[in-house]
């Protein structure tokens, strides 16, 4: 009789101690779960950006244009006396490119109404290195949680494919830096720009 009793505290014991490395785990996981995210308009679409990559976010101003480059590398900006390398977002996943020649500051006209296009530029710090991203403009942060995201479909946009994460409830697809700023696309002499 005093074996069973003392398997069945033993036995107790050891469920309770899993009961509480159980629930844990779950806490954990419910904290790593969630995923803070930029949320992006290009064109028409909407894609986001985890936001642990994001260093700021600046409207694009002036813009030096840098021939021979291919057509997704747009130029140069001076950020603070830095020279940052700009590219079309749009443009390197297969989409409609910005619309270059209709960029205008967000200063207003002489009749108070805003003129032309301003888009904003996302800057990635990958490596040390400052990079630019131009997109239309950032909507929104918001938090997401990781088992929204569904596999991305299979488009016949092969380039954005590749590069994305998935997409999420909102209709929004995650690209993923590391296999953007990993493209041998964005190599020119041996070097990511």
């Amino acid at each position: 009789m005093e074996f069973e009793e003392a398997d069945n505290q033993r036995a107790k014991q050891i469920l309770q101690q899993r009961a509480r490395s159980l629930a844990r785990t779950f806490q954990q996981e419910t904290l790593d779960d969630k995923m803070e995210v930029a949320v992006l308009a290009l064109g028409q679409e909407r894609y986001a950006l985890e936001t642990k990559f994001i260093s700021e976010v600046i409207t694009l101003d002036k813009l030096t244009p840098l021939p021979g480059l291919p057509a997704f590398w747009i130029g140069l900006i001076n950020l603070r006396r830095r020279l940052v390398p700009l590219l079309d977002l749009s443009c390197f996943l297969g989409l409609k490119p910005f619309p270059l020649g209709e960029i205008t500051s967000e200063k207003e006209t002489d009749s108070g109404q805003p003129q032309g296009k301003s888009g904003h530029i996302v800057l990635i710090n990958e490596g040390g290195n400052l990079i630019g991203l131009l997109v239309d403009r950032v909507i929104d942060v918001q938090h997401i949680s990781c088992a929204e995201i569904s596999p991305s479909p299979v488009k016949k946009n092969i380039k954005e494919h590749t590069l994305t994460e998935g997409i999420t409830r909102g209709l929004f697809t995650i690209i993923d830096l590391e296999k953007l700023f990993s493209d041998p696309r964005l190599v020119i002499d041996e070097k990511i720009i």
